[in-house]
């Protein structure tokens, strides 16, 4: 789709997607999309998110890992996501880098978390070199032994995704809503939240960090800037999804267990009525190739291709609200960044 991912001078190329403030919802599905969908390498470096999010991990359960009443009272969005990891509160103050890659794209990386992480780690030791004894402690990037940088994967038959959620800085109060895990690294020894993370503003500013980010990355593969963004929409469910915590008879009143079923239910409605209008949209393109150009979602200068399915040339951010039609307003054109 993309760039053709051919090798130049023995080096992968990998086409780099820039946001700032996007969703952290809408990043997963996308990250996901392009990890099953597509056959490129790609980095993604969001900057900073819309509003306060809680995301699991996989198999995390929230029952366990969430404080549900201040959760529920104050209506934190669970999030979890399709990758293992632990969980982690985001916000506008941090910053998300993902790496999606072929497993023969990159030399001397196994498709094991282990061998991903070791090639990540020597990745930002260029970033931070000099900077806060910066070094990969277990699973998490930290100064010292103060955890910034929280990691998580998936692998499949053909490619991984490892993603990383920096926390340049955050909301001291927010740590309320996360309990002590069960489960912690042994170089945490029982600390709180805020004894065991710390702020990368401390030590380096977002635009130095991004830029330092991009250029460690080009210094290993060839790096093509998408400003365009190739898409396909395939008819699969993802399984990333916002979480409601009816279920959990004793953590919350009975009452509020009907109110939150209900909005459980619409949620899904939602859902469905989202994969049911993808669906339809890919069913239409495979019939009218160019149905999507002759609408007023995109510039009369978008040049006209033939597509299968639901291919489409648009900015970034346009993709990401098309996926959300159902829902909401078409774009009159392309946001500013």
């Amino acid at each position: 789709m993309s760039v053709p991912q051919a090798r130049k001078g023995g080096r992968p190329l990998m086409n780099l997607v820039r946001f700032k403030g996007i969703p952290i919802l809408k990043q997963l599905h996308l990250e996901e999309q392009l990890l099953r969908t597509s056959s490129n390498n790609w980095c993604i470096i969001n900057d900073g998110t819309n509003a306060p999010n809680i995301v699991m991990g996989l198999s995390g359960k929230p029952s366990e890992l969430l404080e549900l009443k201040p959760v529920l009272r104050d209506g934190i969005p669970v999030i979890r996501r399709f990758t293992g990891g632990g969980t982690v509160i985001v916000d506008p103050g941090t910053i998300f880098v993902t790496l999606i890659c072929n497993k023969d794209a990159v030399p001397d990386v196994q498709p094991y978390p282990r061998s991903i992480m070791q090639w990540s780690s020597l990745l930002y030791n260029e970033v931070f070199q000099g900077i806060g004894d910066f070094h990969l402690c277990e699973n998490d990037y930290v100064f010292g032994n103060r955890k910034f940088g929280g990691n998580a994967q998936s692998i499949t038959r053909k490619r991984w995704i490892h993603h990383t959620s920096f926390l340049w800085d955050f909301e001291s109060r927010n740590m309320a809503y996360l309990k002590l895990p069960k489960k912690v690294p042994e170089y945490r020894l029982a600390r709180s939240h805020m004894e065991f993370i710390c702020r990368m503003k401390d030590y380096m500013t977002r635009s130095v960090f991004i830029a330092k980010t991009v250029r460690a990355i080009g210094n290993r593969v060839q790096v093509h800037a998408a400003e365009d963004l190739y898409f396909c929409f395939l008819e699969f469910r993802i399984p990333t999804k916002l979480l409601c915590f009816w279920p959990m008879t004793g953590e919350i009143g009975e009452e509020n267990q009907h109110i939150c079923l209900l909005f459980s239910l619409f949620l899904e409605l939602l859902m469905t009525l989202e994969a049911v209008f993808l669906l339809v949209l890919c069913r239409l393109s495979r019939i009218f190739p160019c149905i999507l150009y002759n609408t007023q979602w995109l510039p009369a200068t978008t040049p006209k291709r033939n597509i299968t399915m639901v291919e489409i040339e648009i900015d970034a951010s346009n993709v990401i609200n098309l996926i959300t039609l159902a829902t909401s307003q078409p774009p009159d054109g392309f946001p500013d960044e």
